[in-house]
């Protein structure tokens, strides 16, 4: 399963967490959600580029940092609804020719560069078109395929109910990839593959009447305090959609969205996630983070939180 808030380190930031450092994973940890062993294989699955950065770059890099293998797949090519200076252009100039394979690969490139800056090396690009993004059973047999090549442990996808179409969508194709990849496969190609947890992340905001109106019980916060550096340099990639530079969006954006959730869970940065299904635990699991944080006075716990550790 995903790395857990257990297993943060608390000496990212000015201040250091005043709960103090958690122990390492034993055989005893492995009823509450540790894993073991060999480590754990992760799959992003995005519907644009920078999906699987924006969404759970924090985590990723925090399954990179502990030796877990790690691939991220984006779904669609992201020309037509998300290359931000060429939406501008048109606008400016009509007749400018728009060379869609340059403006793909461009877009690939920033995605490699900003999934290098997690430790990220396997990137999977499909290029399907992103006009007009409803359920396909080619792209569900795809992302299957893909589950069946890299045989993940976890699988990280969008909330089905997201608001924007494409990722809700993605979310919904990605979830019947993963039975798929469970049946007997018979291309003589793959072998089936059972996944161990899917889990979704959140739209980055309530910001249509379908937000609103789907409930999203987030269960699962990963800290990712020590990393959040390099999420911010992995999305600063993304110039396509104006990110990087002087422009102040990205450390706001990274500063809201990670930050609020921070908040809830009493550290600086988070990523919050849904599980698919429940997990099975031999007791009720208490992370050492609520255990911790009766180790500390209210006034350090909320100085800790409270940080913004983002530069301009």
């Amino acid at each position: 399963m995903l790395v857990e808030c257990v297993q943060s380190s608390y000496e990212t930031g000015s201040k250091g967490c005043p709960y103090g450092a958690p122990n390492e994973p034993t055989a005893a940890d492995y009823s509450r959600g540790k894993s073991m062993g060999d480590g754990i294989s992760v799959l992003s699955v995005g519907a644009h580029r920078k999906d699987a950065i924006i969404h759970s770059g924090g985590t990723l890099a925090k399954h990179v940092n502990r030796g877990d293998r790690v691939c991220v797949l984006s779904v669609t090519h992201g020309v037509r609804t998300h290359h931000h200076r060429v939406q501008d252009e048109l606008v400016k100039n009509p007749n400018t020719v728009v060379d869609m394979d340059a403006l793909m690969a461009e877009i690939e490139a920033e995605l490699d560069a900003a999934a290098a800056e997690l430790g990220i090396t396997d990137v999977r690009c499909f290029r399907y078109d992103d006009a007009v993004v409803t359920e396909d059973k080619e792209i569900i047999r795809d992302i299957a395929d893909v589950i069946c090549d890299f045989r993940p442990d976890v699988v990280i996808t969008h909330w089905p109910q997201d608001g924007h179409a494409a990722h809700g969508y993605v979310g919904q194709m990605t979830r019947l990839a993963v039975e798929t990849a469970a049946a007997v496969q018979t291309d003589g190609v793959h072998e089936s593959h059972y996944i161990k947890a899917l889990y979704y992340h959140i739209p980055i905001v309530d910001a249509t009447v379908f937000d609103n109106l789907t409930p999203k019980p987030v269960t699962t916060l990963v800290d990712i305090t020590d990393v959040i550096q390099q999420k911010y340099r992995a999305m600063n990639h993304f110039r396509h959609q104006y990110y990087g530079g002087e422009d102040p969006f990205n450390r706001a954006e990274i500063e809201i969205l990670d930050g609020i959730f921070g908040l809830a869970g009493k550290v600086p940065y988070v990523e919050p996630f849904i599980p698919h299904k429940p997990a099975v635990f031999d007791h009720l699991p208490v992370s050492k983070y609520d255990m911790g944080h009766t180790a500390g006075t209210i006034e350090e716990g909320l100085r800790y939180s409270g940080q913004m550790l983002l530069e301009p």
